[in-house]
């Protein structure tokens, strides 16, 4: 499995078990009884590199060290597939953006960038014109093809924020995770036929879109509205997939992640967590680091010696749980970062007339002449859209020194498998304890 190498903000990832106890960063996709897989690693962290001005508020007075940590965040996310990170508002960002430039692409917005104090001056300013919301997304181009990227804003944000949800649309490339930066002759034919085998197993181009967002903290109800905007987006994606496919609700080709900081947690906000994970009740989704969801993957307690703390503040599959951290000065308890899946969404007989109007299949398909009255269901009935699968097979926390923490979060990092359909032993929820 892989690991970050860097001692400050290492993650040690978990070991796969039980049936799915294959390592996720395999040199090719895989096939069995379930059929193939496409194996990738993931990393989602809130940032907390802010516009420097801010830091003469004594709130920020403990956001230091933001180029070295900048850079640091830049280390672990090199070694990731696919990254969406919050907070990132300017400082700090050259030096994050130098250690992914040989390795990953990074969304437009983002690109050019200047270091030091012209770029601590520049960087909020560039941010605050491109409504990037703070978020920022990269990945690896031998792996992924990008498509395309969009932003819904959200009308609850804090004051110029700009607080949005991103989605990066990608087809699988033809080179799964794990192959190196040459690869032989052989291992690209095999990760080719690899890949044509999965697209005729899912009778379609394999398709990923990835959600970064980063909720409003500033009181629930502006959550529940974030949490709208998420919806109605997952939504409109899903409703031009389903067009693009003409009428086809088995879309098991296509793949939905959503990653980022919802400033919610499940036991502190119970109901609004049951909306979070069911897309307001329309969608069935997975907390993919929660170990219910998860059954044949494990977490990795972080080493209570090494980090000179007491046992009871070791992380766990809560998070940072009564963890000190030097950039973070209240205390607190839980998780309120996600790296979430969409298995299955619902479209209302309402949403899906709003849906015509606004997004109409003739457009979508540019065809004035297409008929897509039979593809909709009954006018009462839900538009029910079934998604490939996507399963955990090893996720952990960023492990931070105490006095030495990129950041006042704790990142996720996770490898994942996506498969075409439901493992088998998925459906008994059984695993080790």
């Amino acid at each position: 499995m892989k690991s970050t190498s860097s001692p400050e903000g290492s993650s040690r990832r978990s070991e796969p078990t039980g049936s799915a106890g294959e390592e996720s960063g395999a040199s090719h996709a895989t096939g069995g009884e379930e059929g193939p897989e496409y194996p990738l690693s993931l990393y989602t962290q809130n940032c907390y590199l802010v516009p420097p001005f801010l830091t003469f508020n004594s709130v920020f007075w403990n956001c230091t060290r933001q180029a070295a940590r900048g850079g640091r965040i830049g280390r672990i996310a090199a070694e990731h597939d696919i990254v969406c990170l919050q907070e990132v508002w300017g400082a700090g960002l050259r030096e994050l953006q130098d250690e992914l430039e040989d390795t990953h692409r990074v969304e437009q917005d983002f690109q050019g960038w200047v270091g030091g104090i012209i770029g601590g001056i520049i960087g909020p300013i560039r941010t605050y014109c491109a409504a990037t919301g703070g978020l920022l997304q990269a990945w690896r181009p031998d792996i992924l093809t990008f498509e395309h990227a969009g932003k819904r804003p959200f009308r609850q944000s804090l004051p110029l924020a700009n607080q949005n949800v991103t989605c990066v649309e990608f087809t699988l490339g033809a080179s799964p995770s794990g192959l190196s930066d040459a690869p032989s002759e052989g291992k690209m034919q095999e990760a080719v036929q690899a890949a044509n085998e999965l697209a005729a197993a899912v009778r379609m181009e394999p398709r990923l879109y990835v959600f970064n967002a980063h909720f409003n903290v500033l009181g629930s109800e502006r959550r529940r509205k974030n949490l709208s905007v998420l919806k109605n987006f997952v939504t409109e994606r899903l409703w031009e997939e389903f067009i693009y496919n003409q009428g086809r609700k088995d879309l098991t080709g296509v793949y939905i992640l959503i990653m980022g900081d919802f400033n919610i947690d499940s036991e502190a906000h119970p109901n609004l967590y049951g909306k979070l994970m069911t897309l307001d009740h329309t969608a069935e989704c997975r907390d993919l680091f929660d170990r219910g969801h998860n059954p044949f993957h494990k977490h990795i307690q972080s080493d209570a010696t090494l980090q000179g703390i007491p046992e009871d503040g070791q992380q766990d599959s809560k998070g940072r749980r009564n963890k000190p951290n030097s950039l973070f000065i209240w205390p607190f308890r839980g998780r309120v970062d996600y790296i979430m899946s969409v298995d299955r969404i619902a479209i209302p007989p309402a949403v899906i007339r709003r849906l015509v109007s606004t997004h109409p299949p003739a457009e979508i398909l540019d065809d004035p002449a297409v008929d897509y009255d039979a593809w909709l269901p009954g006018r009462n009935q839900d538009l029910v859209l079934e998604l490939g699968w996507i399963e955990c097979r090893g996720a952990d926390l960023v492990v931070q020194e105490l006095g030495e923490e990129i950041s006042d979060h704790w990142g996720i990092t996770m490898d994942v498998a996506l498969m075409s359909k439901m493992p088998s032993y998925a459906e008994y929820g059984e695993g080790e304890e």
